[in-house]
């Protein structure tokens, strides 16, 4: 009898767990959402979409259309696909794309708020710039499907493009951008970064690696987190949102700091020209799978990939409605 009370306890705990997990899923912020975004850009198909490959361009069209279909607007003439220039490999002049959407705001349409990831990676065994040494003798799979760099991130803020647009009342005006040129040196969002006006952006929130935890920690944390506020903001206004679900500190300060992470990915294109503009992680960038062929889509935890995307939906709240100061 003892053991049939313990094991009836246990199934109503984990339903329990679920059901207050579940109570911040909807239909723009869901794991289901999530795994069919990251299945689409990590499968074989899209060849690793090193930047300015065939498999690249295919994703940046794949992004496009699911944007269309949120009914955020192209940035640019009409366009989603926003061309820019880069060098690499002694080459130059050549031609890549960001992926760019814009949701003007009611009342201070002037003023921007980013949601940025970057959709490219670093392609197959023969265009990787840096493979892993444990792979380089054994590459009977030679793609780099990218499932957690960064087709997680580039999930997480096309349910964050489809999340705003059906809630359709962010006094500021939101930005989706999704970069090309990352994994090259951050060429994308340099691109993009030289060809805006700081007083007009808010802040930069990118989104990178959050499909698996870290071995420290099961919260996401922010890079360069003691620059700004946005840590504090984003904690405050989960808690007062559910104290008992989100608690105090859901966003956690980066512990890898020897990692420089702050300055590794697209959010240092903005913060360089003084905007706030972090990353927001989960995996640690000493992660097995990291720039691995076994990056795939079958690796991903969606519950955390859709749970991270509802905090920051949510943690945003009062930065897009302009009731609380970035600093």
């Amino acid at each position: 009898m003892k053991h049939s009370f313990i094991f009836i306890f246990l199934i109503l705990f984990v339903f329990i767990s679920s059901a207050q997990t579940d109570q911040y899923f909807n239909a723009s912020i869901n794991p289901e959402k999530a795994k069919k975004y990251v299945s689409a850009l990590a499968d074989d198909s899209m060849m690793g979409r090193f930047t300015g490959s065939k498999g690249n361009l295919a994703a940046a069209k794949y992004i496009s259309g699911e944007l269309e279909s949120a009914g955020v607007l192209p940035l640019f003439d009409k366009n989603y696909l926003s061309p820019f220039s880069y060098s690499y490999n002694n080459k130059k002049d050549l031609t890549s794309y960001n992926v760019i959407a814009l949701l003007p705001g009611k009342t201070r349409p002037d003023e921007l708020i980013i949601f940025s990831a970057h959709y490219d990676h670093v392609g197959t065994a023969s265009s990787n710039p840096y493979p892993k040494l444990n792979e380089s003798k054994n590459r009977s799979d030679s793609i780099y499907n990218g499932a957690n760099d960064d087709a997680s991130g580039v999930s997480a803020v096309l349910m964050l493009a489809n999340y705003f647009k059906a809630l359709n009342n962010n006094e500021r005006s939101l930005v989706f951008v999704f970069f090309s040129g990352e994994e090259l040196g951050l060429k994308g969002s340099e691109a993009l970064a030289a060809n805006v006006d700081p007083q007009k952006i808010i802040a930069d929130i990118n989104i990178e690696m959050i499909g698996r935890e870290s071995e420290n920690s099961r919260h996401p944390y922010i890079t360069g987190a003691n620059i700004s506020n946005l840590q504090s903001v984003l904690n405050k206004t989960l808690t007062a949102t559910d104290k008992k679900y989100w608690r105090y500190s859901y966003f956690e300060s980066d512990n890898y700091t020897t990692e420089s992470l702050f300055t590794r990915s697209d959010n240092y294109s903005f913060a360089k020209k003084g905007i706030i503009a972090h990353s927001i992680m989960a995996t640690s960038p000493q992660d097995e799978f990291y720039h691995s062929v076994k990056d795939e889509a079958g690796t991903l935890n969606y519950e955390l990939v859709a749970k991270i995307t509802a905090a920051i939906a949510l943690g945003c709240k009062n930065i897009i409605n302009g009731t609380v100061k970035l600093k």
